[in-house]
């Protein structure tokens, strides 16, 4: 049998000593001390429902955190929680006070140190984004934005925006003179949480609004923002008829949209002090006139008008109605026309009817009047001359609008010359001569120089229809020709042929 050894007792304690500082110093390792993450120590602007962020310790699945917050270092009274993750949203903290923070790590019945003590400081105001401060000029439905201490900080942490409009800065006016919105804060946000809006509706025209912001959440409410001013439009900006512009008898009116009028007042006279004016109430920038006097000064002004208020008129703009068409082709003078012109001008919005009078003389006796439809399809009204006018003729022309019974003036007459086909320039036709001219209807004709030819002569009345037809032969030795042709007084056309060549002087019949 072996034989024991009795072992020294101050030994064994030493040994009991050893092992149990080296379970305490294994033991100690388990659970990590965390380290705090965000907010930054000391930060600043932070939202009242800011989230604690940490680094996870490794640890088993039953690791959690406690975590402290307290508005003083000492943390006499502090808000404590326990969470499963390594961040937490903070409950709504009061707006502009210091906090300090701290987080330990507990994993079964083990738990780590504290870790050291950050601190932040909740934002205490909102800062206005836009619009600017003073700006003029905005219409009575606009957006007003706002923000945190930077444009980047994503905005949280409140219930309710309140925002307040006044006409006086003091904010002590009575409605509608002062605005407030109390408004949820969640809709409010944009995609970035970056920046809150509302849309402020039907502020008084022409007035002066000054404006702020507070956040409020179930335990605080926030300082005011800074104040910011701004000027309504004060009136409606016209576009059309442009001032002093000349229109056709239907107007078209247009005036600039602003958003949050909900109604524009057109008036239009004919005297500068609206006597009797056309007054229209419309929801539309555009209206168009019925149709107004050919030659006639108008005075036009728009009012705006919303739930609220009715601003002030427009100074007035005039414009006058056009007192005739426009002619525009063929050009006044203009020779060398085909024997079938086509006459053009300018289209009138609101005639029924354009009157196209035409004639061989300037003083328009005897003219010939046709009525076309005002087909309001192009720029140009047209009418192409279905028979061909003799050569070398001149034509007299112009034009007047009709809206129903009423006819606007004539417009400015024109002429212009068809082409002659040359038979002044042949040695045989030199020198062709018509006495008397004007005549009874009897008259010579006398052909100096003349080669013997067979020539067609043609009386043709200013509708273009020949009245009068007959072949003479000239040359050798006749060298006149009496004609007898019993017409009406008027203007005529004689028109003389020799094969291709023509030759044609305008003739008057007087009784």
């Amino acid at each position: 049998m072996k034989k024991l050894t009795q072992i020294p007792m101050k030994r064994i304690l030493v040994t009991f000593t050893l092992i149990f500082a080296s379970l305490s110093i294994f033991a100690g390792t388990l659970v990590y001390t965390p380290s705090l993450v965000a907010p930054e120590n000391g930060a600043e602007y932070v939202m009242a429902d800011v989230t604690l962020n940490w680094r996870a310790v490794a640890g088993s699945t039953d690791i959690h955190y406690e975590y402290q917050i307290s508005t003083d270092e000492a943390f006499t009274n502090p808000i404590i929680a326990f969470t499963e993750l390594s961040a937490a949203k903070a409950p709504y903290l009061n707006f502009g006070v210091t906090y300090f923070w701290k987080v330990r790590a507990i994993d079964g019945d083990d738990i780590s140190d504290w870790s050291e003590i950050w601190n932040f400081t909740v934002i205490d105001h909102y800062n206005l984004n836009k619009p600017n401060d003073g700006v003029t000029g905005q219409v009575p439905n606009i957006t007003l934005k706002w923000e945190g201490e930077e444009s980047d900080f994503t905005l949280s942490g409140v219930d309710f925006f309140e925002i307040v409009l006044d006409t006086a800065e003091t904010f002590m006016s009575a409605a509608p003179y002062h605005i407030v919105y109390m408004e949820e804060a969640a809709p409010l946000y944009d995609d970035k949480k970056e920046k809150a809006a509302i849309d402020a509706k039907s502020l008084l025209f022409g007035e002066k609004f000054f404006w702020k912001v507070r956040g409020i959440h179930a335990n605080d409410t926030s300082e005011w923002s800074d104040v910011r001013n701004l000027t309504v439009i004060g009136e409606a900006t016209l576009k059309k008829p442009t001032d002093g512009s000349e229109t056709d008898p239907l107007v078209d009116f247009q005036c600039r949209s602003i958003p949050g009028v909900i109604n524009y007042l057109f008036q239009v006279s004919d005297d500068e002090n609206y006597t009797n004016a056309i007054s229209i109430s419309t929801t539309e920038v555009d209206l168009e006139s019925d149709t107004l006097e050919f030659g006639t000064t108008y005075y036009w002004r728009v009012a705006l008008e919303h739930d609220l208020d009715i601003s002030d008129w427009t100074p007035s703009f005039t414009f006058d109605v056009k007192a005739s068409p426009a002619l525009y082709t063929p050009s006044d003078g203009e020779t060398n026309l085909t024997p079938r012109p086509t006459l053009r001008w300018e289209k009138m919005s609101g005639p029924t009817t354009f009157n196209i009078q035409y004639a061989f003389n300037e003083s328009f006796d005897n003219a010939i009047m046709l009525t076309l439809a005002n087909t309001n399809s192009t720029s140009t009204e047209s009418y192409t001359f279905p028979n061909a006018i003799d050569s070398a003729a001149v034509v007299y022309w112009r034009v007047r609008a009709n809206i129903n019974a009423v006819s606007s003036d004539w417009s400015d007459a024109r002429s212009f010359t068809i082409a002659g086909t040359g038979i002044n320039d042949v040695e045989s036709f030199a020198s062709v001569e018509v006495y008397p001219n004007p005549n009874n209807g009897s008259f010579s004709i006398s052909f100096a120089n003349a080669e013997s030819a067979n020539v067609n002569v043609q009386i043709i009345d200013i509708i273009g229809q020949v009245v009068y037809n007959e072949n003479v032969n000239v040359g050798n030795g006749i060298n006149s020709k009496m004609i007898n042709a019993n017409l009406p007084e008027g203007v005529y056309i004689l028109k003389l042929q020799q094969e291709e060549k023509i030759y044609t002087d305008k003739i008057t019949i007087r009784k």
